[in-house]
């Protein structure tokens, strides 16, 4: 098997209180993804995870939105479906959609129970759930976490109409003050 070489670009940082979840911008054997996954504890040697395109990121930020928005005003009771996987069983309890795809499956962000507890679930999946691919669950805050270093290094969540509210109130005020001298 090939040694994967990957070089660490940019180190958004860690998501959990461990800090053994990381969100990263990596060069995979000349690839450059953005990387989401858990890493050992020096930091240095990853874990299973996910690679998330430039293309993807801002539909995977809308998901993730949505996706923490959710789990504080509702808690699911009732799967919406169980899928056995080997020895796993994966209790779906919201889909909240696909990012992107990843051959013939999809890459979604659901809601999800191992059997561990509901966690954030970030994989790619086939049609009917019943094959899945390396991925990476996160805990609410840990959501809450990468949802915070998207809308600070990317400035999504920032402007919903194209200009934020902000500019729009001094570009309204420039406007009127032009108006009043001319």
């Amino acid at each position: 098997m090939a040694k994967i070489e990957f070089k660490i670009l940019k180190d958004y940082g860690a998501l959990s209180e461990y800090g053994d979840v990381y969100f990263r911008y990596i060069d995979w054997n000349g690839y450059e993804k953005y990387d989401l996954r858990r890493w050992s504890d020096d930091g240095e040697e990853p874990y299973k995870g996910i690679t998330i395109s430039e293309e993807e990121l801002e539909t995977f930020y809308q998901l993730l939105q949505e996706g923490t928005e959710t789990i504080t005003t509702l808690t699911p009771r009732m799967p919406l479906k169980t899928v056995k996987l080997g020895k796993a069983t994966a209790k779906f309890l919201i889909e909240f959609g696909s990012f992107g795809e990843n051959g013939n499956m999809s890459r979604q962000l659901n809601y999800i129970d191992w059997g561990h507890g509901a966690k954030f679930d970030i994989r790619p999946w086939n049609d009917d759930h019943s094959t899945c691919g390396k991925g990476v669950t996160l805990t609410k805050s840990e959501c809450e976490k990468l949802k915070e270093i998207l809308e600070t290094e990317f400035e999504y969540g920032e402007q919903e109409y194209g200009i934020s509210f902000e500019d729009f109130v001094v570009r309204g005020n420039i406007f009127r003050c032009s108006k009043n001298h001319e």
